[in-house]
């Protein structure tokens, strides 16, 4: 299948997966969760193919390339913190970039050889991009955790934004859990 077939089904299915997961939090009647998730997961997977695919299994480390493999990294983590945590209301921020940023990479950055590199740099570049991605997660999640704790010093509980997430003590406990790891 080509390139750029492969990459506009990655980009539809991280769009729509954004549009289900935003359903609840514009109060509409929603599928199940799961199937934005089994969307995104799909995407994400996709997503990783491609980018093993489009630089010839090397790491790639050219500005779209990295922009798209971070947005891979955090999409990815993203899914596996709703296994843990019901918070898929973040993959209605963090989809529709990791979207845009795979359509960059793919059908706008020149065509590029990935360059050799000794296995300590892939190694250090590894880490740094899974650090990135988890501080990234936790970013999004502390911007969600202040609108959730400014709805309800508002008493607005009735909002789409309060259902969608789960209960503050919980968003805020995964948020430090995050920071934690990411540090580490």
């Amino acid at each position: 299948m080509p390139t750029a077939l492969l990459s506009l089904f990655a980009i539809a299915d991280y769009l729509i997966a954004t549009i289900v997961l935003a359903l609840p939090i514009a109060r509409l009647p929603a599928p199940a969760r799961g199937i934005g998730l089994a969307l995104a997961t799909l995407a994400v997977l996709v997503h990783g193919t491609l980018m093993f695919g489009l630089h010839r299994g090397g790491l790639d480390l050219h500005f779209f390339a990295s922009l798209s493999l971070a947005a891979f990294g955090i999409a990815a983590l993203t899914l596996i913190v709703n296994l843990v945590r019901p918070v898929a209301a973040l993959g209605v921020l963090v989809f529709p970039v990791a979207a845009l940023l795979l359509g960059l990479d793919v059908f706008y950055a020149p065509a590029t050889v990935a360059q050799p590199m000794e296995w300590q740099i892939k190694l250090h570049v590894s880490f740094a991009l899974l650090a990135y991605s988890l501080l990234s997660i936790a970013a999004l999640l502390a911007i969600l955790l202040a609108l959730q704790e400014r709805a309800l010093r508002r008493h607005r509980i009735d909002s789409g934004l309060i259902r969608a997430l789960p209960p503050l003590t919980m968003t805020e406990s995964l948020l430090f859990r995050l920071i934690g790891v990411g540090f580490v």
